[in-house]
């Protein structure tokens, strides 16, 4: 079993576009929030790839549920202390 820490958990915010075109309105066809970090991201990646491990680090608020939720779906072992603060969100990949 691999530990992983994730000390800087965040939302990320995946925007689906058509087309960037200097000068022009870019409009998103789809957003989606995912959860993100280093550690996260990394997580995910051994999951997929069937190695054991299990993240942590700190997460509060209702940012800090949705990223627990979310790893529950993708199925990835966690266990965070929770924070009376809020976890970060806004990261932007497009």
């Amino acid at each position: 079993m691999i530990l992983v820490v994730n000390l800087n958990a965040s939302m990320d915010k995946r925007y689906e576009i058509a087309d960037i075109s200097k000068g022009k309105v870019i409009r998103a066809r789809q957003v989606e929030n995912t959860p993100g970090g280093k550690g996260i991201h990394v997580a995910n990646i051994m999951t997929i790839l069937d190695e054991k491990c299990i993240v942590t680090g700190f997460i509060g608020g209702k940012t800090g549920a949705f990223i627990e939720e979310k790893l529950k779906e993708y199925g990835i072992n966690q266990d965070f202390v929770k924070i009376q603060g809020e976890t970060q969100h806004g990261r932007v990949w497009l």
